[in-house]
């Protein structure tokens, strides 16, 4: 629902909605709204949760977290750094963090990037660092249409500090958590391969994409037998209004509007 709220503000704030302007009507707002609520049902829809990746609010502020083929995309070199702490104010929340950097290069036709992320859960009970290098290929169909094809390769190590653990055996009904566990210490660190690949298509105004995160379902069980990590699909659409008159009613100041579904996590956000 935090998403929900996220596009309503954000959305609602770029139309004009002064009654006592000339050239403004109500009835395509009304319409625009009922398109809207429309958009907002089909994107709160939601899945099977299956995967444990980390979920940045501002999707469109980590464009290669979102999707390979973005790398390069924007023809200049670009930095991205992402923070997010969710749950601060209680016990074990999550914290990540994320930086990126990519760059269009003319000699191989495409885009090159490299990606890390360090996520805690649990103040550290649960530890995944990421490392992945991207390369995006860029194919022009037209003079007004390109194809951006984009595949990352990524180093994955999850550490479990088995000594935050508690359990049943540990407790006193007086004292508390005061007995050492009888259960056998596992945990400790696993490293594993992530493969993902995306795909693009935009023009000057819009853009939309879809990518598949692992591929190859590494394995990240740190304790007893096999725990595949899902594939996660992706797919996200953007788009930037051109138009700067005053006479129109959808006038966005050229601010950008876009929304990504994910599956099978139960992830939405515009």
């Amino acid at each position: 629902m935090f998403y929900l709220f996220e596009i309503i503000y954000d959305i609602c704030n770029q139309v004009n909605l002064n009654p006592y302007k000339r050239h403004v009507k109500i009835r395509p707002i009304l319409y625009f709204n009922k398109r809207l609520v429309g958009l907002l049902m089909l994107l709160c829809v939601q899945f099977l949760s299956l995967a444990q990746d980390p979920t940045f609010t501002q999707f469109y502020s980590n464009p290669l977290y979102l999707n390979p083929a973005l790398a390069g995309a924007t023809g200049c070199p670009r930095i991205s750094l992402n923070y997010r702490n969710e749950w601060p104010q209680l016990t074990g929340n999550y914290v990540t963090y994320s930086a990126a950097y990519d760059s269009y290069v003319k000699d191989i036709k495409g885009g090159v990037g490299v990606i890390a992320m360090y996520d805690q859960q649990a103040e550290g009970t649960i530890s995944t660092t990421m490392l992945g290098g991207i390369y995006s290929y860029n194919l022009k169909i037209n003079r007004k249409v390109s194809l951006n094809f984009g595949v990352r390769a990524a180093y994955i190590q999850k550490y479990l500090d088995w000594n935050k653990l508690t359990f049943g055996d540990m407790i006193d009904p007086r004292r508390g958590f005061i007995y050492q566990t009888g259960d056998v210490p596992r945990g400790g660190r696993r490293g594993l391969f992530d493969a993902s690949a995306g795909m693009i298509v935009f023009s000057k105004y819009f853009y939309g994409g879809v990518a598949a995160h692992h591929i190859n379902q590494p394995d990240e069980s740190m304790i007893l037998g096999t725990s595949k990590l899902p594939m996660r699909l992706t797919v996200h659409a953007g788009g930037n209004d051109p138009n700067r008159s005053s006479r129109k009613i959808f006038r966005w100041n050229n601010h950008q509007a876009c929304g990504y579904l994910s599956v099978p996590k139960r992830i939405s956000g515009v």
